[in-house]
């Protein structure tokens, strides 16, 4: 018999006894918690208005002293409106002026400081990643 079928069959009384419905339930389940999760995501969909009220704070927050950017909302704002492979001037709509800029060797990293302090800004930022002129990808730093 097949080494790597053999631990899916076991003999009990002479015949052959088949667990190999127990392991698929046990990656049937799983599998459907997932389902479960992305109806969950579908949930989270902002509005339009709500979008454009993220917009709105952040730009109006250019420091980040006010408090009023929200990294977790505001990478809700570039998922739901694709802005990933987004010309960077797109971008700029949305989350206005960078607060600075680091040029690359393939491209260019905007910034958006998240705090006011100037300790607070070199560790909490919003970093948005642009290559060949389009959004790449963003990421949050906190360094401690």
């Amino acid at each position: 018999m097949d080494p790597q079928i053999q631990p899916f069959i076991t003999k009990k009384a002479g015949q052959p006894k088949n667990n190999i419905s127990k392991y698929l339930l046990m990656l049937i389940i799983p599998g459907l918690s997932f389902c479960s999760k992305g109806t969950t995501k579908e949930n989270n969909f902002l509005s339009q208005d709500s979008l454009t009220q993220i917009s709105a704070e952040w730009i109006l927050d250019s420091t980040g002293c006010d408090r009023r950017r929200n990294p977790k909302k505001i990478r809700q704002l570039i998922i739901q409106l694709e802005l990933v492979g987004k010309d960077s001037s797109t971008l700029i709509k949305y989350l206005g002026k960078p607060n600075g800029r680091n040029n690359l060797t393939n491209g260019v990293v905007f910034y958006y400081y998240l705090a006011c302090s100037a300790k607070q800004r070199s560790n909490y930022n919003f970093y948005c990643y642009i290559e060949k002129g389009k959004l790449l990808s963003t990421q949050t730093a906190i360094l401690d």
